[in-house]
């Protein structure tokens, strides 16, 4: 395996390495909120056990709302990593194309100037 090859096997990796972090923080974050609703739950079915009935339904409502709300932010975090970091690569894989170009140039510079000294003409060519 050539030296782009790797390269581009570690971009991906550190893309997925962040998705997966981010995926986890979001997990994680849900997980905490919905034990956090639970004890509140729990506290108010105490305090109120007239409405317990009424209590869990509304938290359950809003807390598939908050779920859906936080991975639908997760996804799009993770689609923010993916495409930034594609734009990164096709970004670094532009200027190595254009420093390619350049020395591309600069051979070409040389060799026509080699040509002209095996043919007698020693004037300097200048470039355009």
């Amino acid at each position: 395996m050539d030296q782009k090859g790797k390269q581009k096997i570690g971009y991906i990796l550190w893309a997925l390495a962040a998705i997966a972090m981010i995926m986890l923080f979001s997990f994680y974050s849900i997980r905490l909120k919905n034990k956090v609703r639970e004890e509140q739950i729990h506290e108010l079915t105490v305090i109120y056990p007239d409405i317990k009935d009424a209590v869990k339904d509304n938290f359950s409502f809003y807390q598939v709302y908050i779920n859906y709300t936080e991975l639908g932010t997760a996804a799009a975090m993770a689609f923010l990593v993916i495409v930034s970091g594609s734009f990164l690569i096709l970004y670094g894989k532009r200027d190595k194309e254009k420093i390619l170009a350049e020395i591309s140039n600069e051979f070409d510079l040389i060799y026509e100037q080699l040509l002209r000294f095996s043919k007698g003409d020693f004037g300097i060519l200048l470039r355009s």
